[in-house]
């Protein structure tokens, strides 16, 4: 995933292999609002989460993946 601010204050996250490549978003705000979209259904977050990389030991159990376990803080 890449994050591009423009000079114009919007931001535009490119996640590749979704529904959706690109998402624009108008300011932080409106981008903070959408990972908490993404943190709140399990589907969501599932797929967000598999962009990133397993916790830096190498743990596979999904359970323990930071990722996953950062959106279940936010959703709460």
């Amino acid at each position: 995933m890449l994050l591009v601010h423009g000079a114009n204050g919007k931001i535009i996250l490119y996640k590749p292999g979704g529904d959706k490549t690109f998402h624009e978003f108008d300011d932080k705000q409106q981008l903070n609002n959408w990972v908490l979209e993404q943190a709140g259904d399990s589907h969501k977050r599932a797929e967000l989460a598999s962009h990133f990389s397993l916790d830096l030991f190498g743990n596979s159990d999904l359970s323990n993946f930071h990722v996953i376990n950062c959106c279940n803080q936010i959703k709460s």
